[in-house]
């Protein structure tokens, strides 16, 4: 089986037994990043056939959510949702429906998946950084500041986690104990040692454009980090 993410949508291809016509509406309905219409018509065929394995049908529903994700995000839920009852260890299918519901702005329900998909998978920093975000929304700080650091300690050169905790940070009162503790001489003897979470924290996001020896002292950094 091969997986991949593609806008947010895990595209999932798997080789199916059968004929040459079925083998090809499979990779059809995997393909649906470059031909939509061509995998939805694809995964409907597939999903009409009564010889798929819940293992084959799950994967039919997974492409044709990531088909519909742009142009029908309720019948992408459903799909991904039917994904989900037929195979419910896929952690990816969950941060997936979590991110359609994120779109739809329904905080609650996109943390309910984001919380089942690092059931499954502890180190799903994605899903992690994810319910942050919406921890964040929703005012719930603490957590979302829970969620920022674990992924961080997952993978400390995860720049989204590093710049939202860097947003985060700013949002937080400098008396409070939630806040990270700020010592820039560390930070900035990190950063020379190539450290991307330390470059973040003292310049921000647009320490992307810097080079490795754009690590220096700055009266810049110690305002932005309290």
């Amino acid at each position: 089986m091969l997986s991949r993410f593609v806008l947010g949508t895990c595209v999932t291809a798997i080789a199916f037994a059968g004929s040459p016509a079925r083998a090809d509406d499979q990779v059809d309905c995997a393909n649906f990043a470059n031909a939509r219409e061509l995998a939805v018509a694809a995964c409907d065929r597939l999903l009409a056939s009564p010889e798929l394995t819940d293992k084959e049908r799950a994967t039919a529903y997974e492409n044709r959510a990531g088909a519909f994700a742009i142009s029908n995000l309720d019948q992408a839920i459903a799909d991904i949702s039917e994904a989900i009852r037929l195979e419910p260890t896929r952690p990816g299918n969950f941060y997936v429906r979590g991110n359609h519901w994120t779109r739809k702005n329904d905080y609650h329900r996109a943390i309910l998946d984001y919380n089942d998909a690092v059931r499954l998978n502890p180190r799903h920093t994605l899903a992690l950084v994810a319910r942050g975000e919406n921890y964040e929304k929703l005012g719930e700080l603490a957590k979302a500041f829970a969620d920022y650091q674990t992924a961080l300690d997952i993978n400390p050169m995860d720049i989204s986690a590093s710049m939202r905790m860097s947003r985060l940070n700013a949002r937080i009162p400098a008396n409070s104990p939630m806040r990270r503790p700020v010592n820039v001489q560390d930070d900035e003897n990190a950063c020379r040692r190539g450290s991307l979470t330390a470059r973040l924290r003292l310049y921000g996001p647009l320490t992307r454009a810097l080079s490795g020896d754009a690590c220096r002292p700055t009266c810049c950094a110690r305002r932005q980090l309290g």
